[in-house]
């Protein structure tokens, strides 16, 4: 047979551990039974959807007693909901049959198996291409046609646990118990039920052995399933209008007679499936032909094998049910898979219902039943004869074949998983367990549920990416009664500055917390009245006061608000040189969210000038004297304190008298300022005729010209602006600049900043 099963090359490497059977597999070399052992080495074994994420989420889980529990989870990526793109796991070109015998299973891992058989009229062959899935569904290992001890699609050992390969098309159908030993129900030629029986190790005990004789099972279907008692159960559909069943208390040995459980003598009965719950309750589905409709039918018995709940349809009359397949949660639940009509198919279904109901004996509606109604998660595709299985995270795995009906076509196999919604597992101090759905999106999600004991509560989470991993994580703690403490709830705020909101301090009485990123805090505490108060470097307080609490109950609304309000620290290591007169200084020390503008120099107790350099030359010192100079650091939100230093001149020295002006603008104080600001220049006794102070905006558009009579002038000159502009109207905030013209020459340019 040509093989042409991917379009694209797999490079790997297989080795063999250990072996577990005494028969030899004449297909692998290796010993029936072990097949865990092919192990790929290829990193990630690559398929067309290798580059897809198969990182699980991740969580951070806390939860909250407030009377009720509430888990709070929140992972490291967004989650989702839903069904997931579908993955390729085999292909085939000219397959001559007309479809594939596919079979599905999962372990206790969460591992998926898809199996499908080889078999074709021109190269007959019973074995399988089998492949271990990962729960995402990227291939985890291959094996190539491949089969079980006896033929039969059993994996023994793997490694502590036996897997069938179930939900067979037409072909035996089997199952496992706690043991390992599995049970297998086949059929002869329509007429006879036969069974067999194989051991843990894969041993066969009993082979093929009729256990009921006219049967008359349709298509030679026959399902099987075994409850916790061990009581295994037949079902079968009997001359296509009567599904019957049988079941047997000793392994096998002897059997019941065969059950009538629905007959219609005009409506054809057919397709059954068969399975146990927790409970013992036998859950059994199939399809209903009325004549024009194919309608999806169930049934529920109770453990003595009364009608818990009679046929009852999940199915409108305008969906064709083809070939049910279900599968159950650890809840009870029925996950239910089928595709639309027989041949042709475009459509798959699915439906979830509650399989703990009961209906006293009586039919109940599909309303009543149902936990998700049908909807298709396949549409206009050529598929047919999808199977389903439900792992320990209820996360629904699907695989279905697609190809056109008929021999010597293109044939694939696909595989789709449905992810849970978010879920919380909770096992109580006595040992029951709850589930909680979880409500949220993106990456914040809880559940809330009442606890009904004192003692400790283990938490599992799962949820799973878009890409279909699951993360799974667990959580623990102590519940010790309904709490005496309240709670207070509210928002904090920044104004201002570039501080953490999440390294905020909310305190109230001994407790303290931080706010999340979106600044929401809770604290809990005992019942009594608080003031809260929101703390943090460089900002001012705020205090609430007068909060109540009371017992149980929260108060929500505490509202903080923080201004930013940091020291305006003063520039450093400010010191003169007493020879040249030369003053430097260090910057000071920096905050964060304040920008530092530039200095203030000040002589002898006055405003001299503005300047950004780090270092400033005082002219016309005489020797001898004493002299008063300082610093400020200027600010974005205003100035720092003056920084006053003293010293004698000790350098060549000039008298008053003989002091020699140059025309310069000395600069304005105080800077920032609001409303007003002097500026200083000094002038050369010549030519101070026409002499004014022009003041633009940063559109450098001229706003006030303040004219300096030459009668006034004496050095050191000044002026003051008093933020109007020519029409005597307040100026806005903001940066402006100001320039000294005496005649027709100007000065140089210096700025100032208004505050308001």
């Amino acid at each position: 047979m040509l093989n042409l099963k991917f379009s694209f090359v797999l490079l790997f490497v297989l080795f063999s551990v250990f072996c577990f059977s005494d028969q030899v597999d004449p297909v692998m070399g290796e010993k029936t039974g072990y097949h865990s052992s092919q192990v790929s080495l290829e990193s990630a074994y690559i398929r067309a959807y290798s580059s897809r994420d198969t990182i699980p989420p991740s969580f951070i889980i806390t939860h909250i007693e407030n009377g009720e529990i509430t888990i709070q989870v929140i992972s490291d990526e967004e989650l989702f909901t839903g069904w997931v793109d579908e993955k390729l796991i085999w292909s085939e070109t000219n397959f001559d049959y007309w479809w594939l015998n596919t079979r599905l299973a999962k372990d206790t891992q969460n591992n998926i198996y898809a199996g499908i058989k080889l078999y074709e009229y021109s190269t007959p062959n019973s074995n399988f291409d089998m492949y271990k899935l990962y729960n995402n569904g990227n291939i985890f290992e291959e094996h190539l046609d491949w089969n079980g001890p006896g033929g039969n699609p059993l994996i023994v050992n793997n490694p502590d646990e036996n897997v069938y390969l179930s939900q067979p098309t037409l072909d035996p159908e089997g199952v496992v118990d706690i043991d390992n030993i599995t049970y297998i129900a086949s059929n002869a030629g329509g007429s006879n039920v036969l069974f067999t029986k194989i051991d843990a190790d894969g041993t066969i005990l009993v082979n093929n052995q009729t256990v009921i004789f006219g049967a008359n099972a349709w298509t030679n279907e026959i399902r099987i399933a075994i409850d916790t008692s061990h009581r295994i159960y037949l079902v079968w559909s009997a001359d296509m209008h009567d599904i019957t069943f049988a079941y047997s208390d000793d392994g096998g040995d002897t059997w019941s007679t065969p059950i009538s459980l629905c007959y219609n003598a005009s409506q054809q009965l057919n397709k059954p499936q068969i399975i146990c719950d927790s409970n013992n309750n036998v859950h059994i589905i199939w399809q209903h032909w009325t004549g024009s409709s194919n309608l999806l039918a169930y049934m529920k018995l109770n453990p003595d094998c009364t009608i818990s709940i009679d046929e009852s349809f999940l199915t409108q009359s305008n969906n064709q049910v083809w070939s049910a397949k279900m599968d159950i949660d650890e809840q009870n639940n029925l996950h239910i898979v089928w595709a639309k009509s027989a041949q042709q198919i475009t459509s798959a279904y699915y439906t979830k219902i509650n399989g703990n109901m009961d209906g006293n004996g009586l039919p109940m509606t599909d309303e009543e039943l149902s936990i998700v109604q049908e909807h298709s998660y396949l549409i206009n595709q050529n598929i047919r004869y999808p199977k389903c299985a439900v792992d320990d995270y209820q996360n629904t795995h699907s695989i279905y074949e697609q190809g056109n009906y008929g021999c010597n076509e293109n044939k694939s196999v696909y595989y789709k998983k449905m992810n849970s919604t978010p879920l919380l597992r909770i096992v109580c101090p006595n040992d029951s367990v709850l589930f909680v759905e979880m409500t949220g999106s993106g990456t914040n999600w809880e559940g809330v549920f009442y606890p009904p004991e004192l003692g400790i509560y283990d938490v599992r989470v799962s949820a799973s990416d878009i890409d279909g991993n699951t993360g799974v994580d667990f959580y623990q703690f102590e519940y010790t009664g309904p709490s005496q403490n309240g709670f207070i709830t509210g928002t904090v705020s920044l104004e201002g500055g570039i501080g953490d909101i999440e390294e905020v301090i909310v305190t109230a009485g001994t407790e303290s917390t931080n706010p999340d990123s979106s600044g929401f805090y809770s604290i809990e505490i005992e019942a009594g009245t608080y003031e809260v108060t929101a703390t943090l470097e460089y900002y001012d307080p705020d205090t609430v006061a007068g909060v109540i609490v009371e017992e149980g109950m929260t108060s929500s609304g505490v509202d903080l608000i923080l201004i930013f309000n940091p020291p305006l620290n003063p520039p450093q290591n400010f010191q003169i040189d007493p020879y040249t007169g030369l003053a430097t200084w260090d910057p000071p020390i920096p905050v964060p969210g304040l920008t530092l503008l530039g200095y203030n120099i000040y002589f002898e107790g006055c405003f001299s000038c503005f300047t950004t350099s780090s270092q400033f030359q005082f002219t016309g010192l005489i020797y001898g004297i004493i002299y008063s100079v300082g610093i400020s650091a200027v600010y974005d939100l205003g100035e720092s304190d003056i920084v006053e230093v003293q010293f004698i001149y000790l350098g060549t020295g000039t008298d008053d008298d003989n002091l020699c002006y140059k025309t310069e603008l000395l600069g304005n104080y105080p800077n920032p300022f609001n409303p007003s600001t002097t500026i200083s220049f000094n002038l050369t006794t010549e030519n101070t005729e026409n002499t004014e102070l022009i003041i633009y905006n940063l559109k450098a558009q001229k706003i006030r010209t303040l004219q300096i009579p030459q009668s006034e002038i004496s050095n050191p000159n000044s002026v003051v602006w008093d933020g109007t502009d020519e029409n005597d109207q307040p100026v806005s905030s903001g940066i402006f600049f100001y320039k000294l013209k005496v005649g027709k020459n100007l000065s140089e340019t210096k700025r100032m900043l208004l505050l308001k």
